[in-house]
């Protein structure tokens, strides 16, 4: 009987034993779980700051990169007004040498048509100076004929049945 209150006292210390063992294993989990949870509340507290630190640096490389555009747009702008500018001044000027040319030419032209005009008019001038003189001449020729022929007539005996003859 003592040998089996032995083996049974030598159970129930290793039964005790093993009870604390798994107590310990129990504790040594909920502690790990514990840990487990604080790292896990540590990881997510970690993500969220570098979500936010990557949100953070996504919008001031956004912002950069939106003032850059700004800037090239703003330069290209610039430049296309300068273009315009100069563009405008060169049609000017382009505009103003055609007009001088423009005036030059109607001043030629003016000037032949003055001269042609002038030629006209001392060629018609010319003419009727001639046909004057032609003119005079021939009235000339014809009183001459006229009295040449009024003179033939008075030598001539008068018609026979004419009165007076």
């Amino acid at each position: 009987l003592q040998q089996q209150q032995n083996a049974l006292k030598s159970r129930e210390d290793e039964l005790a034993r093993l009870q604390k063992a798994v107590q310990e294993r129990d504790e040594e989990i909920m502690r790990l779980n514990g840990v487990q949870q604080k790292l896990q509340k540590a990881k997510e507290s970690e993500i969220a700051s570098l979500k936010q630190v990557l949100q953070k640096e996504k919008e001031e490389k956004l912002a950069k990169l939106n003032a850059a555009h700004n800037k090239r747009i703003e330069a290209r702008e610039e430049d296309f007004t300068q273009l315009r500018s100069q563009l405008m001044r060169e049609k000017d000027k382009e505009i103003a040498k055609l007009s001088s040319v423009h005036q030059k030419q109607l001043k030629a032209k003016e000037e032949e048509v003055a001269a042609v005009r002038k030629e006209l008019t001392r060629e018609r001038d010319e003419r009727g100076a001639k046909l004057a003189s032609a003119n005079k001449e021939l009235k000339a020729s014809l009183a001459s004929r006229e009295s040449e022929l009024a003179a033939a007539r008075k030598q001539l005996p008068p018609p026979p049945g004419a009165p007076g003859g």
